[in-house]
């Protein structure tokens, strides 16, 4: 199983490094120092390594001969040679890509990027796709029309509107059939408030599930047209905006 906290025992550490873990012992001992206290723990408490362990752990196995000038080793590290490529990388290879935040918290400005991941309500997953699709669609018209995007621009939208309906309906449900999803959701609108919804919105649901009926077309280029079409990005992100604030609506009416 993935390592996800950030920690490593000897035995791993011995693996990543490619080394005898009777080494990564011998290391801590002469050069403490240099490694995080839980790396020289007191007796019978298990090593525990962390990533930024791994470039000095590194450095010293670089340097590392049959007589080791160890006196050398411990000048190289404080003049941080250890934090130079190549010496750095391995670190960069052990770091997992989805950490738990309890280990992430103690890094501050190291993090330059991040999110956190955990049980997001369908809704709030439906508006992450629906303000994705804004962010490529201003990227490709800010960008000199850069297309590369396009693709997924139409996938993040369809996929906000199957999120919407899910979130609505709450129901579990594993359809991607956008019209089924709509049924459901017309139900919901004749049975707690008597209306059906615009033409606007029932027009725009019928035209994705014509051109993506399986949310597959977007997704993996799985295109079955006779025709070329034209697709309006101002257009259709104009019409999501209208459909994400129709949604929300429906969704706080409920409540």
């Amino acid at each position: 199983m993935p390592n996800y906290t950030l920690k490593y025992g000897v035995s791993e550490v011995a693996r990543i490094l490619k080394v005898d873990k009777n080494l990564i012992k011998t290391w801590t001992f002469h050069f403490s120092e240099y490694l995080n206290s839980k790396a020289s723990p007191d007796k019978g408490i298990e090593r525990e390594f962390t990533i930024d362990d791994f470039s000095v752990l590194n450095y010293i196995s670089y340097h590392w001969e049959e007589d080791p000038d160890i006196e050398s080793i411990k000048t190289g590290l404080n003049y941080n040679y250890h934090l130079d490529t190549p010496f750095n990388e391995i670190g960069k290879e052990a770091t997992p890509i989805f950490r738990e935040l309890s280990e992430t918290e103690n890094l501050g400005e190291k993090i330059v990027a991040g999110g956190i991941m955990g049980g997001a309500q369908k809704l709030e997953l439906a508006d992450s796709y629906k303000k994705a699709g804004d962010i490529l669609v201003d990227h490709l018209f800010n960008q000199n029309n850069d297309w590369t995007a396009f693709f997924p621009i139409i996938f993040t939208y369809r996929h906000s509107i199957e999120l919407y309906f899910k979130a609505i309906i709450k129901r579990k449900n594993s359809t991607h059939c956008l019209t089924k999803l709509s049924d459901k959701f017309n139900q919901i609108l004749e049975k707690d408030f008597k209306i059906k919804p615009p033409e606007w919105f029932d027009n725009m649901i019928k035209s994705f599930n014509e051109f993506d009926p399986g949310s597959t077309a977007f997704r993996y280029g799985d295109l079955d047209w006779k025709d070329e079409m034209v697709i309006d990005l101002r257009h259709i992100r104009e019409i999501m905006d209208w459909s994400s604030d129709y949604f929300h609506r429906v969704y706080e009416s409920l409540k």
